[in-house]
This record gives structure tokens, sequence and C-alpha cells, in this order.
């Protein structure tokens, strides 16, 4: 069971992107929030 689990977290965190985080996968997301490279809400632009 360990082993299934660690392979559904692997692939919920390294290979699955998310709608909520932009679609990025968690690491991509922390990296990119690590290196300050995410939008903040003053620089989101919204179309109409």
């Amino acid at each position: 069971m360990q082993t299934r689990l660690k392979q559904w977290q692997d692939t919920w965190n390294e290979v699955r992107p998310h709608g909520a985080l932009n679609y990025l996968t968690p690491n991509e997301y922390l990296l990119k929030w690590q290196q300050g490279r995410l939008p903040t809400k003053d620089t989101i632009t919204l179309q109409t």
C-alpha cells in the first residue's frame, strides 16, 4: 500500500496539472513561488 500511495503522491505533485494553480503541477507552482515569478493580484490583466 505504501508503494501505491507514493506513486499517487508523485503523480499528484509532479505530473498532474491543477486548474487552481494556473495549470501547473504543485511542484512547478512551488518553484515559481520560491523564485518570485508568480503574477500578483496587481499584475493580472482581466480580458473582457
